[in-house]
């Protein structure tokens, strides 16, 4: 899932859901789903979500219809998502990663009750028996929220973190 984030943010997390999708798509063993999020409607109260790639939708090319957005409702989105992602697949060790800027924000939504409201989305789905990742393109509340954190403030960091993960997943899969 990629939260709904401004033009510089939107573009880091394209390219962070891009090289996620490049590494993982095709290896056996992994059902890569790929979903999109940000606010839409009047006032940016309320969330689109785009299925960009997956089991119902083998277009990668389709990635490229992200567009950040202004507002994200993380909690929404996670439970929304997150009841997709158990519905398109079927393998019992699920990982889902979650690319934000670790700051929920929306109309009368933000602070201290949305990181409440986004933690317990994220151990509802880690209940369900979903590994819940989030890959944070700022420094803001990630670990508030997420048990499992990855920072992303610099690419060159960022690649070493991602491929030491990535070899981790495909060979738990392998």
């Amino acid at each position: 899932s990629a939260s709904g984030l401004g033009l510089g943010k939107a573009s880091t997390t394209l390219e962070v859901a891009v090289l996620i999708a490049e590494a993982l798509r095709g290896v056996s063993g992994i059902e890569l789903e790929i979903y999109s999020y940000a606010s839409c409607g009047e006032d940016h109260r309320d969330n689109l979500i785009k299925y960009l790639y997956g089991k119902k939708n083998p277009s990668l090319c389709s990635i490229a219809g992200y567009e950040g957005g202004a507002q994200n409702y993380d909690h929404q989105v996670i439970k929304v998502t997150g009841e997709m992602f158990l519905q398109n697949t079927v393998n019992t060790n699920r990982l889902m990663i979650v690319i934000s800027d670790g700051e929920p924000a929306g109309h009368n939504y933000g602070g201290q009750p949305a990181i409440n409201l986004t933690k317990k989305a994220v151990e509802d789905l880690e209940a369900k028996g979903v590994h819940v990742l989030n890959v944070t393109i700022e420094a803001f509340n990630s670990n508030a929220m997420f048990k499992h954190v990855l920072k992303f403030t610099d690419m060159s960091s960022f690649i070493s973190k991602m491929r030491n993960l990535l070899v981790k997943i495909i060979k738990q899969v392998s």
